[in-house]
């Protein structure tokens, strides 16, 4: 398969005054492809609509299609419903000079191997057409070259006007995938939309990535995602002993969970006067430094710089830490609601000569 392909603009126009360049252009025209027939493409995209148009020096075509089209995609259908019109419109035409501002488009036709459906048809349809012969050419869009500025503007009434034109049912398989993913998400949302009582739901009302802490390990992103769904050791191993769920042990006035203790409970409220409005949302899912302290505190290789940080919400100087009977509770909770233990608590404050909480 042998396609012709001309993307000498690339080079030329980097010492060319954009005022010369509709010039430059002509020029090659007249040296290279002065008996060729001149079609100009284009496509566009709004945010309903897509089109794109193709532009002789007689005739003006306008298309819509399909709205999940990406903008290379279109640019690719103006391109192969160019050679669509030399095959049905001008076949006493021996030559033709297609001419398209897209240079991924051009790049695309260029490569044998490529796996686009749309640009595949494009290059078996212009082989089809020997003798009959057709360059693709890369112009450099919005430089005053009459041809391509007409096909902009054509592209552009198709895209956003509700005139009555041809549309082309035609899509590539990424932009089908594409499409077909952004359905599955907003199905996904309307679904998650109807879980209000869901604990999760409450603290992330919309299905998205979130960042994770940077520099996070993977054992502190499991920790941070168990503290965002509530689901630790400490408000759930009653199920696994099948026992009733517990008072918490700090304040005995609510079940204990993981809201509770970081919001809630009575005897904590002087630790979270350092931001005393956020809520659960605030804390694990917007303020993502907050939760980095966390995680960084519960894994056992950060215990021991506990005397030159108290984590969760950094507000305790290093003499309280270990004279401070709620601190070392709270220090106590965040470890075990993770590690379902004190061993390395325990330990690492006997490293540190810090009296373990009993």
């Amino acid at each position: 398969m042998n396609l012709n392909t001309n993307t000498s603009m690339i080079q030329e126009i980097q010492n060319i005054e954009p005022p010369e360049i509709p010039k430059h252009f002509n020029d090659i025209i007249l040296k290279n492809f002065c008996n060729h027939k001149i079609i100009y493409t284009d496509g566009s995209k709004s945010n309903v609509k897509t089109g794109l148009a193709i532009i002789t020096d007689e005739e003006t075509f306008k298309f819509s299609s399909l709205e999940i089209n990406s903008i290379f995609t279109i640019e690719a259908l103006a391109i192969l419903k160019a050679i669509e019109l030399t095959e049905q419109n001008w076949k006493n035409t021996k030559s033709f000079l297609i001419a398209s501002d897209s240079l991924s488009s051009i790049l695309a036709i260029q490569n044998q191997g490529t796996s686009n459906e749309i640009i595949k048809n494009i290059q078996e349809r212009a082989s089809s057409l020997a003798p009959r012969s057709v360059t693709f050419m890369w112009i450099s869009a919005h430089k005053n070259i009459p041809g391509n500025e007409k096909a902009d503007v054509a592209a552009k009434e198709a895209a956003s006007t509700n005139i009555n034109i041809p549309k082309l049912d035609l899509s590539s398989f990424k932009d089908t995938a594409r499409n077909s993913l952004i359905n599955s998400k907003k199905i996904h949302q309307r679904l998650w939309d109807q879980e209000l009582n869901n604990k999760l739901h409450q603290i992330k009302p919309f299905l998205s990535l979130n960042p994770n802490p940077p520099s996070s390990t993977r054992r502190q992103q499991v920790i941070w995602t168990r503290m965002k769904i509530g689901h630790t050791n400490i408000s759930h191993v009653h199920l696994m002993r099948r026992e009733s769920r517990p008072n918490c042990k700090f304040c005995n006035n609510a079940p204990i969970s993981t809201a509770h203790l970081l919001l809630e409970c009575s005897n904590l409220s002087e630790q979270r006067k350092i931001f005393p409005h956020l809520t659960l949302r605030d804390i694990l899912i917007i303020h993502i430094d907050i939760m980095h302290n966390i995680t960084q505190f519960i894994s056992p290789p950060f215990l021991s710089t506990l005397v030159h940080i108290l984590p969760v919400y950094e507000i305790m100087c290093p003499s309280s830490i270990v004279t401070n009977t709620t601190n070392q509770n709270l220090i106590k909770f965040i470890i075990k609601i993770n590690y379902g233990g004190l061993s390395i608590f325990e330990s690492s404050c006997l490293k540190l000569n810090f009296p373990a909480y009993k």
